[in-house]
């Protein structure tokens, strides 16, 4: 009896903590799960260009190919397939200068469906003209 007892209280104290901490808090709990991603890399990647990458998390992301840029017919197609062939979006929530909270969409190559630390630096520098 004594151990259900702290077993729900553990609960209770879990999910209480859960609705209550700030999102960027839980995103560093679950970064510790899913760090060896693509997605998570291109998070973490990105994370330090951040004016304040404490609070910076992560909230979505997506692969986008060569062929999905093509058939949607736009007319401009982006200039970084000329290169690649596939690339990781990420939606990510970061504190700008002013303490506010923008939503911005960060992208990295992928390398044989695989997250590389020297094209991911290189896509930004090119990225950032």
């Amino acid at each position: 009896m004594k151990k259900t007892w702290i077993l729900m209280l553990l609960i209770f104290f879990v999910l209480g903590f859960w609705l209550f901490v700030p999102p960027y808090q839980k995103d560093k709990i679950i970064g510790v799960f899913t760090a060896g991603q693509s997605d998570r890399k291109c998070f973490n990647f990105h994370k330090q260009y951040y004016k304040d990458p404490e609070t910076a998390y992560f909230v979505d992301s997506y692969v986008w190919s060569k062929e999905n840029e093509l058939s949607t017919g736009t007319k401009y197609p982006d200039p970084a397939f000329e290169k690649y062939d596939t690339l990781i979006r990420v939606e990510v929530q970061a504190k700008n200068g002013f303490g506010a909270y923008i939503k911005e969409f960060i992208e990295c190559p992928l390398i044989d469906g695989k997250f590389d630390d020297y094209e991911a630096l290189i896509h930004r520098i090119n990225n950032s003209k």
